[in-house]
């Protein structure tokens, strides 16, 4: 029997997911992310905010910093569907999550927050990833400006974005291929990708909303970063990338 034959199912689905672009993109925003997080706790934020936080589990997964509270920004309906999720698999959620249910094109960030425990006056985490792809870059600027408003000196922003470049082709013939293909995958599902940042400018950018920039890396590098030996099989875009800001 051929060795592919023999791999289990599991595996196979592992095999696929880890030459996926957008996969890759997960695991080194994520590691990048918590990796941040976990140093500007150790500094003494007990505050981490995840705007349009989906189905993140860090609340569900950190061991030693029951003392941080974790409020998750998202849509009624994505809370809804996650409160169920725990629900059917027997899980509570801890008391240090915070779930807060909003519309952020409707309701400012502000208002939000402030309906929760949240210290406006204390330095917070926030992150906000896998989100501005699919935004306008009126909207995105405006996302930056709202969080902003909320961050107090010395609070940190990490983010997501593509490269805007890959909007106007010209790029190489492989990276123009890995763009449609994801392109016509979330098109598919109604949610195309809509913009993104130059990474010349980026920082002058956020410099104007008061945030300095610390790091602005690309998922190629990230991945070269955590797994230069390749052992993980992941393949990057190189069209994905990340900013670390903090607020001034």
């Amino acid at each position: 029997m051929a060795a592919a034959e023999q791999r289990s199912p599991l595996e196979v689905l592992h095999r696929s997911v880890r030459v996926m672009p957008a996969y890759t993109n997960v695991v080194v925003r994520t590691r990048f992310t918590e990796q941040a997080l976990t140093r500007s706790i150790t500094r003494g934020v007990r505050q981490y905010v995840v705007v349009g936080a989906g189905l993140d589990s860090y609340a569900l997964r950190r061991s030693d910093t029951s003392d941080v509270t974790v409020f998750e920004v998202d849509h009624t309906a994505t809370q809804a569907f996650k409160r169920q999720r725990f629900v059917d698999l027997g899980i509570e959620a801890p008391g240090s999550l915070a779930l807060l249910p909003a519309d952020l094109a409707e309701e400012r960030l502000t208002s939000v927050l402030g309906g929760s425990s949240f210290d406006a006056t204390a330095p917070a985490f926030f992150a906000w990833l896998g989100v501005t792809m699919y935004l306008t870059r009126e909207a995105n600027l405006a996302a930056l400006r709202a969080i902003a408003e909320c961050a107090s000196t010395g609070s940190e922003l990490v983010f997501s974005y593509l490269d805007h470049a890959v909007f106007g082709g010209g790029r190489n013939a492989e990276s123009e291929k890995a763009f449609e293909h994801g392109q016509s995958a979330v098109t598919s599902l109604g949610e195309p990708w809509v913009s993104g940042f130059d990474p010349e400018t980026i920082g002058a950018e956020l410099d104007e909303l008061g945030f300095e920039l610390l790091e602005d890396v690309s998922d190629v590098e990230l991945l070269d970063r955590y797994d230069p030996d390749g052992r993980n099989g992941l393949l990057p875009s190189d069209v994905g990338r990340i900013c670390h800001v903090r607020m001034r």
